[in-house]
């Protein structure tokens, strides 16, 4: 998570700030694995879910609204 939150600082990686943005970031946001995300969508209603976006610990997903 960290070396998300450096890649997007434009002046440069300060490591510190991004470790502790990352540790805050897992604290209130739950990373979930992929079959995880794909049965909430399904959960939710969606069909013919499939993941089209991997990259660090972000996903990208498109379903059919059911």
């Amino acid at each position: 998570m960290a070396h998300s939150v450096a890649f997007g600082d434009r002046e440069g990686p300060d490591w510190a700030k991004a470790a502790a943005t990352s540790r805050m970031t897992i604290e209130r946001l739950p990373l979930l694995t992929p079959a995880e995300e794909e049965d909430m969508l399904r959960g939710a209603g969606f069909t013919d879910v499939e993941l089209y976006y991997a990259a660090f610990s972000f996903r990208g997903w498109v379903g059919t609204a059911g």
